[in-house]
């Protein structure tokens, strides 16, 4: 699925080298014409020593003497990226309009990413604490593999720290594969809540070697280890999901632990798309083909459950079946299972 990449990259590492962050963490608006002429705010200034003259508007003279025989001119200042100044306008990039590009639903770990495009594009959001290590990427989750074009887009953060500053950028892609970045922006998440502690681990990771051995299906027909795929639920991060190929209420996922665990407690958050599909609303759990347990209510896809076994459960393997969903590409965000360590 094409996700994005650079516009140019030369006039991406060229806009960047031009822009430096301000005390905000945003980019102030300079100018990438070679030559430079003095501004009221100070700067280097080209002039004709034999012009100068102590009345400023004799100076100014000069300088635009200089520009006209250099052939550059200066360029007309950009907008202020700033969240502040720019809501609720459009930032423009070459061909491609970014409309109305704002961040909503912040909360202490997550935050969403809106805006739209003035063609229809595929996209994703790069992000992080500096606008020179913008490391992780977040992806649009209505996006079709197989058709990954819209006018709108709504990309979710997630895995986001507390009450830190997070700088990020839209990236979309045309049909052609022509490539355009938004302005940099910010935004700071809130202050998180006293956590209750829980010494407990999540033995159901992929990062501890365990497998998925069966599913109803993964988005599209993917491998389990690519976007939409089964891993994607097991791998310790809400910024990714596992997503059905419209199984519905059929969805279900099989886990080999790699060795017997005693588990206490199940963790889930279903994903969702903005139309209310996709949400896993209850699900039932099996433990090596005979114990089960539920259903568990999960009608929230924003947040996370935890649901507590009222006697630990020994087992290997852990089958998770959707009871009743919203219908359409259901899957998970994460499925945990807690046990002591």
């Amino acid at each position: 699925m094409p996700l994005a990449c650079g516009v140019s990259d030369s006039d991406d590492e060229a806009r960047a080298a031009a822009s430096a962050p301000n005390d905000a963490g945003e980019s102030e608006p300079t100018s990438s014409k070679d030559a430079t002429v003095p501004s009221d705010a100070g700067g280097p200034a080209v002039v004709d020593d034999a012009a100068v003259a102590d009345d400023a508007a004799v100076a100014d003279d000069a300088a635009a003497d200089v520009s006209r025989d250099s052939g550059a001119s200066a360029a007309p200042p950009e907008a202020d990226t700033s969240m502040d100044a720019a809501a609720g306008q459009d930032s423009t990039t070459n061909a491609v309009s970014f409309i109305d590009l704002r961040v909503e639903d912040v909360a202490s770990d997550r935050a969403t990413v809106r805006f739209g495009t003035s063609v229809e594009t595929s996209c994703v959001v790069e992000w992080g604490l500096s606008s020179d290590a913008l490391v992780n990427t977040a992806v649009d989750p209505d996006m079709d593999p197989d058709d990954p074009y819209a006018l709108d887009h709504r990309v979710p953060l997630e895995d986001l720290p507390a009450a830190s500053v997070i700088h990020f950028r839209a990236v979309v892609t045309t049909p052609s594969d022509d490539v355009f970045h938004s302005d940099l922006r910010s935004f700071t998440t809130l202050a998180a809540e006293a956590a209750v502690e829980d010494d407990r681990i999540n033995v159901a990771l992929s990062a501890r070697g365990v497998r998925v051995i069966d599913k109803s299906s993964n988005y599209g027909g993917v491998a389990d280890d690519a976007n939409w795929g089964a891993l994607a639920a097991i791998d310790g991060q809400m910024g990714t999901e596992w997503a059905t190929n419209g199984d519905g209420d059929g969805a279900f996922l099989v886990l080999d632990l790699g060795q017997p665990h005693l588990l206490e407690a199940v963790a889930v958050r279903s994903r969702k798309m903005s139309d209310g599909s996709s949400i896993i609303e209850s699900f039932e759990l099996v433990f090596d083909d005979s114990v089960t347990l539920g259903p568990f209510a999960s009608p929230d896809p924003d947040r996370r459950y935890v649901f507590e076994f009222e006697e630990a459960v020994e087992a290997q393997t852990v089958r998770f079946n959707a009871s009743s969903t919203s219908g359409g590409n259901t899957g998970l965000k994460e499925l945990e299972l807690l046990a002591d360590p």
